[in-house]
């Protein structure tokens, strides 16, 4: 569990105790009374997140190094997003496992955390930034350095590095639906796509255009979804004209002149 905004500038500044961060985090104020879930929102329910160029859309975001999911994002109906990752240093000792917003080991308050309604960074000093996403806006933007066996894999909106290699580029600008990313400290200058075990089917959308590319990867997620709850892909491009008053096509039962106007 983070500390709030301002608990968290008192804590940055030294103006709270170790002790008093310790209290404040085991009984969250907002929590104990029922203000918040303290979990990060979106605004639409499903995941839209950029990594190494590339879209992966879906309600469970899952990124597998040596085949032990090591970074996952999920999120339910309502936009509420949920976080799984495991943080080592380069001896490959776990700092931090936390899973689904639980922090299970490692000590929290060794770590600086800025947390958000829609943002949340954890470093592990300054400028030392070992995750960050960012969901202020879509697609959600993740960058993280995880440690794994004694190599170091960077995350990042345009790219994805491991050891040091760039993964092949040769793929990108691609909507992945219902996909897992899964790298190999073996073969790191390659990434593979699998489908997710728990839906067993996915969809890759090839698009130049990112509101195109966008559009049409939350469309297959609906149809992996709801078979039939939208038509077929072939009869809904960008050509299809939709007023301002028309729901979006996201899902999200709003207008879309209130969500996805382009």
């Amino acid at each position: 569990m983070t500390l709030c905004p301002m608990c968290h500038d008192m804590a940055t500044k030294g103006a709270l105790a170790v002790e008093e961060q310790w209290e404040m985090k085991a009984t969250p104020y907002n929590i104990e009374r029922g203000f918040t879930q303290g979990v990060l929102k979106v605004d639409q329910p499903y995941n839209a997140v950029r990594i190494g160029g590339n879209l992966l859309v879906s309600d469970r975001t899952v990124i597998s190094i040596d085949h032990e999911p090591l970074w996952a994002l999920s999120v339910d109906g309502n936009g509420r997003m949920s976080l799984s990752i495991a943080l080592s240093d380069q001896q490959g000792i776990l700092l931090a496992l936390i899973e689904s917003n639980e922090w299970l080991s490692g000590d929290a308050v060794l770590w600086d955390i800025q947390a958000d309604y829609q943002y949340l960074r954890i470093r592990r000093k300054v400028r030392d930034i070992a995750m960050e996403i960012d969901a202020r806006k879509e697609p959600v933007m993740l960058r993280a350095n995880l440690w794994h066996n004694g190599v170091l894999f960077r995350l990042a909106p345009d790219r994805i590095e491991v050891a040091g290699n760039e993964v092949d580029s040769s793929l990108i600008n691609l909507g992945l639906v219902d996909c897992e990313l899964a790298l190999d400290t073996a073969t790191p200058g390659q990434a593979q796509i699998v489908a997710l075990p728990e839906t067993g089917l996915a969809a890759i959308v090839s698009r130049e255009d990112d509101y195109e590319r966008l559009r049409e990867s939350v469309l297959a997620w609906r149809r992996l979804r709801e078979p039939g709850s939208v038509p077929d892909m072939d009869t809904i491009t960008l050509s299809t004209i939709l007023a301002d008053d028309d729901p979006c096509w996201c899902g999200s039962g709003r207008e879309l002149q209130q969500c996805h106007r382009r």
